[in-house]
């Protein structure tokens, strides 16, 4: 997945853009809520350990988590 560099990323929340926010709510961007949803699925590391990386809290990780699943199953 990280194979496809930034244009591939930029496509990706284009994609999903109004997605994202018309599903999330709160105040995080929704480049920081993909950035962090990637995160989780591509390196499986811990809520904690991404909440860490984005200058979150693991509880907004573990929601963005949700809410981004939730709109790339739908």
């Amino acid at each position: 997945m990280w194979g496809m560099g930034l244009s591939g990323l930029r496509v990706l929340l284009e994609t999903h853009s109004q997605s994202i926010k018309g599903v999330t709510k709160g105040s995080i961007s929704p480049e920081t809520k993909l950035f962090c949803y990637l995160s989780f699925l591509r390196a499986e590391l811990l809520q904690w350990n991404v909440s860490r990386m984005c200058g979150l809290s693991q509880g907004s990780v573990c929601n963005i988590i949700e809410e981004m699943t939730n709109v790339t199953l739908s």
